[in-house]
């Protein structure tokens, strides 16, 4: 088969060979992408293969040697046939162009649009594989217009049941094994789990809260925090300050530092904003996601606007309820306490100006917050799987993996929410013998694996092992 690969990045994962076994296998690399591509690929391993930099694809520039001459500019019919692929992006370009005007990222979206869609009718893939679920920009047009081409796509997808993947071509739709756990005539036992997963539920259900080998995300979360830390921060700032004296940017940085320091920013605004937990009240919940991420752009459509999301539940909230709200322990470090697109000035204020909603103090426990609510919400973040592991139920926003699990709502309205707050009120529960049949079953759906440095520092696969992992998994898909 013909394939592309994008995104394709990360030799120590194993992903080149995985490129030369697929090779091997008969299969054709037509088309490369990968950021510093030209670091981690011998060409003369690959010939007749295109290479594309991602940095280059992000820019909106063709891959050296493609004739993009034959490539006309984008149609009307063109545009409207993907209006919501260009609703995406332009949420997406957030992350790499915020900067740019609306208008500017239009016609750098018209032009990876005209590029891509061109360059897929030229050199006809029979299948597109992605190293990650597509979320950066060019790569989630390619997706869409794969799609649209009739193209198989497939992408990995990490789980937060430790190095537990998926291979998906879509990420709405999981395997439809994963809703069964309804219809068995007989019940799963512990004993019947893969031993990893069987090893994380009984964490959960232990109460062993903080333990990072359960969930990668936890696990990503303490690195992060770390990261940003005592001696690390401070570490951090001499080399900011040594490299704004090098580059002599010293003197506009100085009267900005103090500016930040001395007026409103993310933290005090929300610090301003934040209300106590009341213990005694009836209350959901609910989760920020950090952004700019995937796992609100594309996976949570339009609720990548997470203020709608509090909009919608608090719009049906039963009246003695209330909506605990938490940012996420990571938003404010790695860009700072600037106000930015996804975070602007008045977010937090708009958040706590809604009827019966109040943000907490980003240091309360998410763990106690979860074993004292009626329900969890969220877009597509970890802890609503947190919360069914400890039998409380979830309303989710989004496309997530566990969509099928016992004790999840997905909703997308405020009617959604609604019936799914009077099932709850009625006794809506869901049980252990239940959720012990779908991780049997997503056992079965999925493979140990990773696909980046960070989801594998806990795993004890190998990277040879990783890379013969994935290479069979998109064997078996591909034929």
């Amino acid at each position: 088969m013909r394939l592309f690969l994008i995104g394709w990045t990360d030799k120590d994962s194993g992903f080149y060979d995985v490129a030369v076994k697929l090779k091997e296998s008969g299969h054709q690399i037509v088309y490369w992408s990968a950021f510093n591509i030209f670091k981690d690929i011998k060409e003369s391993e690959f010939s007749g293969t295109i290479f594309h930099d991602s940095f280059d694809a992000l820019g909106a520039k063709p891959a050296h040697g493609v004739d993009i001459s034959g490539f006309l500019p984008v149609s009307m019919e063109l545009v409207r046939e993907f209006y919501e692929t260009e609703v995406a992006v332009l949420t997406m370009m957030n992350k790499k162009y915020e900067r740019f005007s609306i208008d500017e990222r239009k016609h750098i979206y018209y032009s990876l649009l005209s590029y891509w869609f061109g360059a897929l009718k030229k050199y006809k893939p029979d299948a597109v594989i992605f190293q990650l679920l597509p979320h950066t920009v060019f790569d989630f047009i390619i997706y869409n217009i794969a799609k649209k081409l009739k193209i198989k796509t497939l992408f990995f997808k990490l789980t937060t049941l430790g190095d537990r993947l998926f291979l998906l071509d879509d990420y709405k739709v999981y395997p439809s094994l994963l809703g069964d756990w309804r219809k068995l005539s007989k019940d799963f036992r512990l004993e019947d789990l893969s031993g990893d997963i069987r090893e994380i539920y009984l964490r959960h259900k232990k109460g062993k809260d903080d333990d990072q080998g359960a969930n990668p995300h936890v696990q990503y979360i303490h690195n992060t925090l770390s990261a940003y830390s005592n001696w690390n921060l401070i570490w951090k700032k001499i080399k900011v300050f040594f490299n704004s004296l090098l580059d002599l940017s010293v003197l506009r940085k100085i009267p900005q530092f103090i500016k930040k320091r001395f007026s409103s920013n993310l933290k005090t605004e929300y610090l301003n904003v934040q209300s106590p937990v009341d213990w005694n009240k009836k209350f959901i919940y609910a989760t920020l996601a950090y952004q700019p991420e995937c796992s609100t752009s594309p996976q949570g459509d339009i609720f990548v606007d997470q203020i709608l999301m509090l909009e919608t539940l608090s719009s049906v909230l039963p009246n003695d309820w209330v909506i605990y709200v938490k940012e996420h322990p990571v938003q404010w470090l790695p860009r700072g306490l600037n106000y930015f697109s996804y975070r602007y000035k008045g977010y937090y204020r708009k958040i706590a100006g809604l009827k019966n909603v109040k943000l907490v103090p980003v240091e309360t426990s998410s763990f106690e917050l979860i074993r004292n609510c009626v329900a969890v919400a969220n877009v597509t973040g970890s802890s609503a799987f947190e919360a069914v592991l400890r039998l409380k139920p979830a309303l989710i926003f989004g496309y997530e993996w566990y969509q099928d699990c016992p004790g999840i709502f997905r909703v997308s309205s405020s009617e959604d929410c609604r019936r799914t707050f009077e099932r709850i009120k009625n006794g809506a529960t869901h049980t252990d013998a239940q959720l012990i049949n779908y991780l049997a079953l997503v056992g079965r759906c999925t493979f140990r694996g990773y696909i980046d440095p960070s989801t594998r520092i806990d795993s004890p696969v190998s990277s040879k092992e990783n890379a013969e992992n994935l290479t069979r998994a998109l064997l078996r898909k591909l034929k």
